[in-house]
């Protein structure tokens, strides 16, 4: 499908060799161009193309009429670079200072355990900074990490790894630094609190039960001394006023029982 397009042609074609020739390369020609070799076993190569794109002429932006007194915004715009350009301000063809500016990029958002971590420190400043320190807090780095000047690698993530990683970067007008703070997701952890959570409310409702069964019998055990203390105080009322007790004997002849009775 590729030679369809006039600007590719088939420059050499043998049983040895075959190359393609582009001409007038765009950027929507990158990708990867794959050569494969019909036999028996099928072999295959893949040629990844990177389309650079010169530096179109740099256009200033004023954002306001300059008034004394007030502040003023230029922006310096290239409509077109790849690999992005480096713009530099000058001031009669002297160049103006720029303090240091870091910034961090990890590789991914979402970590898992064992997931390899690749944070880069973007940096700026005229002049450049040219050495960048990498620091975890109030700690050292992990024995696994490998620091290679803007890069920091992290293989084989732990949960002890996680903290918060800094890098940090001068020139002669100043310092500058930013943090990435880590956190390791450990599927382990979460398992094991997933997996006690029916446990944990099967428990809370035994003993809510226990604390309600508790409080109904303390209101019937109150209510039972109530009602007895009520009738001691009827009982001992009707002795006082009936100082003296009538006998009654029941039965037939013989009967030997008596009881006595408290009106």
């Amino acid at each position: 499908m590729a030679l369809k397009d006039e600007r590719f042609e088939l420059a050499e074609f043998s049983r040895r060799r075959l190359r393609l020739r582009l001409a007038r390369a765009r950027l929507d020609d990158e990708g990867g161009y794959l050569c494969q070799v019909y036999a028996d076993d099928a072999h295959h190569q893949i040629a990844t193309l990177t389309v650079l794109v010169p530096p179109e002429p740099p256009q200033v932006q004023a954002g306001a009429l300059a008034v004394e007194g007030e502040e003023l915004e230029l922006t310096c715009l290239v409509p077109r670079a790849r690999p992005p350009a480096t713009l530099r301000w000058y001031r009669d063809r002297r160049e103006l200072p720029d303090p240091p500016s870091a910034r961090i990029h990890p590789s991914q958002s979402v970590l898992r355990q064992g997931d390899t971590l690749v944070l880069t420190c973007a940096v700026s400043g005229n002049p450049r900074p040219t050495e960048v320190t990498w620091s975890r807090g109030n700690e050292s780095l992990p024995p696994r990490a490998r620091a290679e000047g803007e890069r920091l690698t992290l293989p084989a993530l732990a949960p002890q790894d996680n903290g918060t990683y800094t890098c940090q970067v001068g020139n002669a007008h100043g310092r500058a630094a930013d943090a990435y703070v880590l956190v390791v997701y450990d599927p382990g952890a979460v398992v094991a609190a997933q997996g006690a959570g029916p446990f944990a409310v099967v428990g809370g409702a035994l003993a809510l039960l226990v604390f309600l069964l508790l409080l109904l019998l303390g209101a019937l055990l109150c209510c039972s001394v109530r009602q007895k203390g009520s009738y001691l105080t009827h009982e001992a009322s009707g002795l006082e006023e009936h100082g003296e007790a009538r006998e009654a004997f029941l039965g037939g002849e013989g009967a030997k029982r008596k009881e006595e009775f408290f009106i």
